[in-house]
């Protein structure tokens, strides 16, 4: 139930900020935040509290644009920016490295595969 009332709460933040009535029906993926909007409303004390309601240590609040923009778009959706929160509560427990870790290896392996395809296809005769 936390969970929902403090995204509840960010939402209505953001529309907030952006100028957008907060009884106006908003689709998560409707309202973009650049970077600097997301540092405008990352100074509010409402955001700081929300972050330390959900548990989101400060390490994780450094820098959390970028790690909340995992496509590299530069900018966030309203969607990306609750459900990306909800995923930083709470300690980082060691199977959530382990889970990373197994991940971008198999990330790495993949990439190995395509390469080592690709040169076999532009030097078929194998000589380098």
């Amino acid at each position: 139930h936390l969970l929902r009332e403090k995204s509840k709460s960010l939402m209505r933040l953001v529309e907030f900020e952006a100028g957008t009535p907060t009884d106006a029906k908003i689709k998560p993926n409707t309202i973009t935040i650049s970077p600097e909007f997301f540092t405008r409303i990352s100074e509010k004390p409402e955001f700081v509290q929300i972050l330390n309601d959900l548990d989101v240590a400060e390490d994780d609040q450094e820098g959390l644009f970028e790690t909340l923009d995992a496509d590299n778009s530069g900018v966030l959706t309203l969607e990306e920016l609750v459900l990306g929160i909800a995923k930083l509560r709470g300690e980082s427990r060691r199977a959530d490295i382990v889970g990373v870790n197994l991940l971008v290896r198999n990330v790495q392996k993949s990439t190995l595969e395509f390469e080592a395809r690709m040169l076999a296809t532009l030097d078929p005769s194998g000589g380098g």
